[in-house]
């Protein structure tokens, strides 16, 4: 009965393969969460570091780990590894394992009005060096050699012409860790309108 049931799982995950969208490369792995449903997973080792991506049809998320290999997703290296996060839904790179960071970070700096408004955030106190953001950006470059689809190739795109315009003693706090978003919340919002994996 066991063998059975792995014979039914891996059966559905192929048939979910080939039922990507078209934006998911070959050999990516599907995984069906409550929350976002059926979401794509795959990696690629590049410049001795990894571009790590989880995406829908409508969005993407890429992790890029610097001076490690492709490690497992949510172990205890992955999520302390330095790198960025950056998502096409908010055009928003985050940037970790830099400095030690706590939950309750964004709630320390964020600006709110006295009717409870978010209006800014305030500076992080935390930099990154020019030769850290160089070593981001050519991992990305590497990795986006090895795209495989146009929606992939324009994310890295994105993610590198927000890395060749960082100021690394500008950032900004968010939640996990300092950020390139602007301060400003007028800014702010123009980037929520810019999807690079979904531009439609």
């Amino acid at each position: 009965m066991k063998n059975l049931i792995t014979l039914v799982c891996n059966l559905s995950f192929l048939v979910l393969a080939g039922c990507a969208p078209s934006q998911i490369p070959s050999g990516a792995s599907p995984e069906i969460e409550l929350k976002n449903g059926i979401v794509w997973y795959w990696e690629r080792e590049a410049a001795g570091g990894c571009v790590s991506w989880m995406a829908k049809e409508q969005w993407a998320s890429v992790r890029v780990l610097v001076d490690t290999g492709c490690v497992e997703r949510g172990s205890d290296e992955f999520r302390s590894a330095k790198g960025l996060s950056y998502s096409s839904t908010i055009d928003e790179s985050t940037f970790y394992g830099y400095w030690s960071w706590p939950l309750n970070a964004s709630s320390d700096y964020d600006i709110f009005d006295e009717a409870g408004n978010w209006i800014g955030t305030r500076p992080c106190p935390h930099s990154l060096a020019v030769n850290q953001i160089e070593r981001l950006s050519e991992i990305v470059d590497a990795g986006n050699t090895l795209s495989a689809t146009a929606e992939e190739t324009a994310m890295l795109d994105r993610l590198g012409e927000r890395l060749a315009a960082l100021d690394g003693n500008a950032l900004s706090v968010s939640q996990f860790g300092c950020s390139d978003r602007p301060s400003d919340p007028e800014k702010k919002a123009e980037l929520g309108k810019l999807n690079p994996w979904n531009p439609k």
